[in-house]
């Protein structure tokens, strides 16, 4: 959800005797939620910082944790306005998914079982959908950091009234708003970027809200079959969040207090962290990818003893490394292209040839664009999804199944662990968690740290595999 804490009116917010005779038409949390005192015109980094003042009943500047499970009501009589029910409507017959997270997988799997859910492929073909189905699309991708166009799979869900829902864990907001390209929910595993410490347990469902009337008259003017039918879904998008809110108070999935106060804390510094983040993952990427497929025009001018060190950082680079993935990659093969002309960059790599391990899989395929040809020849679109810049994870596909297994206890700043998306960087062997996933991918999660230091962190391990079995 996109609220994981009680909002509670702040005391000024109480009505006067005048306004009593008149009680608004939504309860007084609700008018608690919709109508803050900071406007919210503010920019995601301000509003992270100042969205909650309104709920403020001390002085104190960072809020405090509290404890409680029970509070007083506040107000008597009409002030008390009862949460009514409302309809269950999001129980899908079908679900369209692809390689995703493998939990996802498990939940479809309970589903499957309890009512019957039908899973289908990412690809399958729009006429598989029919009302109120889900495509659920993972972007960026896990574990590659590659990016899937949300557009597409939103004009395909809504063309046969299907809902399309995106987990959106590996590209936090800041450096992408699923909404904006059609999304109708977007799910985070708040554990990630957004608590960001390694200290909290949460999931976010969001979903969309505004103010439905101005939409509503917008749509009024239109009269073509579409646009009536785009009105119709927007208007049924609108009761989500209170709906969804509804149910989770009934399931009882509430975040403890403790947790509540993390995330509070979390999503202060969370645009601070995610761009310095994704802004190293792309520098240490963009590196890799120079030394494995160096160039004329990219040859660093300078000294002998500079070229000499390059020389040599790449040399160890391509003796251990085969291919390294992200969504940076997909859109610097893209540009090499059209510079190149005829001469694509997929041309110039060689495919990954399978290791002696017989229980090893292949790597993955590109998933972005393989469902429309006309994207595959174009891939701005990845700048208009991720204008601010690209997931700081990322995939490296080493030569030796060996090799993967051993580089994370090689390492001194890449903690050895899994999970993502805190202030230190990770490295993790992906196959001890995900038995899908290539015995020669290790997944990286950046951190803050400095970039240089990792980056020597990184060359030092792959120098001390150069040569091992």
């Amino acid at each position: 959800m996109a609220t994981s804490l009680p909002f509670l009116p702040h005391k000024q917010d109480q009505p006067s005797p005048s306004q009593e005779e008149n009680p608004p038409a939504t309860s007084s949390t609700e008018e608690a939620i919709i109508t803050p005192n900071i406007p919210m015109s503010f920019r995601p980094a301000t509003l992270a910082i100042h969205a909650d003042d309104h709920l403020a009943e001390t002085s104190d500047v960072a809020p405090p944790l509290h404890v409680s499970t029970n509070f007083n009501y506040e107000g008597i009589g009409a002030d008390l306005i009862p949460f009514s029910e409302r309809d269950v409507y999001l129980n899908p017959k079908r679900i369209s998914i692809g390689e995703s997270y493998h939990g996802c997988h498990s939940v479809v799997a309970l589903h499957t079982k309890l009512s019957g859910l039908k899973k289908l492929p990412l690809d399958c073909p729009a006429e598989d959908l029919e009302k109120g189905d889900i495509i659920h699309l993972e972007t960026p991708m896990n574990p590659t950091g590659e990016v899937v166009n949300i557009a597409h799979y939103a004009r395909k869900a809504h063309s046969k009234g299907a809902y399309l829902l995106v987990d959106a864990t590996f590209g936090p907001p800041g450096l992408q708003n699923p909404f904006e390209h059609g999304a109708d929910l977007v799910l985070h595993s708040g554990t990630k970027f957004l608590g960001g410490h390694s200290d909290l347990l949460c999931g976010v469902l969001v979903a969309p809200w505004g103010k439905g009337e101005e939409k509503e008259k917008e749509k009024e003017k239109e009269k073509e079959k579409e646009k009536e039918k785009e009105m119709e879904m927007e208007k049924e998008k609108e009761k989500w969040f209170w709906e969804l809110r509804h149910e989770r108070e009934v399931l009882g999935s509430m975040m403890g207090s403790l947790e509540g106060w993390l995330g509070i804390r979390s999503l202060r510094t969370l645009e601070l962290r995610v761009m310095r983040q994704s802004r190293n993952a792309e520098f240490l990427v963009g590196w890799l990818f120079e030394k494995l497929y160096p160039t004329k025009e990219g040859t660093k001018q300078g000294d002998a003893k500079d070229a000499n060190e390059e020389d040599e950082e790449g040399k160890i680079i391509r003796e251990v490394v085969k291919e390294v993935r992200h969504g940076s990659i997909q859109l610097l093969k893209y540009q090499q292209k059209s510079k190149q002309g005829e001469q694509s960059q997929d041309e110039q790599q060689q495919p990954l040839s399978p290791p002696n391990d017989e229980t090893s899989q292949a790597p993955p395929k590109d998933r972005s664009t393989e469902n429309d040809k006309e994207e595959d020849d174009n891939l701005e679109w990845i700048t208009h999804q991720m204008p601010h810049g690209h997931s700081p994870v990322f995939a490296i596909y080493l030569h030796k199944s060996s090799h993967a297994r051993a580089l994370p206890g090689h390492l001194k700043l890449f903690h050895h662990a899994t999970s993502l998306g805190g202030v230190e960087s990770l490295i993790e062997w992906r196959r001890m968690t995900d038995r899908r996933c290539d015995e020669r991918l290790v997944r990286v999660s950046v951190g803050v740290e400095n970039w240089e230091d990792l980056k020597g962190d990184l060359l030092g391990g792959l120098k001390k595999l150069r040569g091992s079995v």
